[in-house]
């Protein structure tokens, strides 16, 4: 069994989950050749800088 890598993906902007272009087919592509030679991961871990504040 080979250990799952880790990936750091910067995305720039959050509307680029909306677009469709070169870093969104690049994107997609790296995700299913993880999937296809690694497997589905049992977690993944998502950082982020943005938070709410609430008044």
């Amino acid at each position: 069994m080979m250990t799952m890598p880790i990936l750091f993906s910067g995305h720039g902007s959050p509307m680029i989950a909306l677009e469709h272009n070169d870093i969104t087919k690049t994107m997609n592509e790296v995700g299913n050749r993880i999937l296809k030679e690694y497997g589905t991961p049992k977690a993944i871990l998502s950082i982020s800088a943005h938070w709410y504040v609430y008044p």
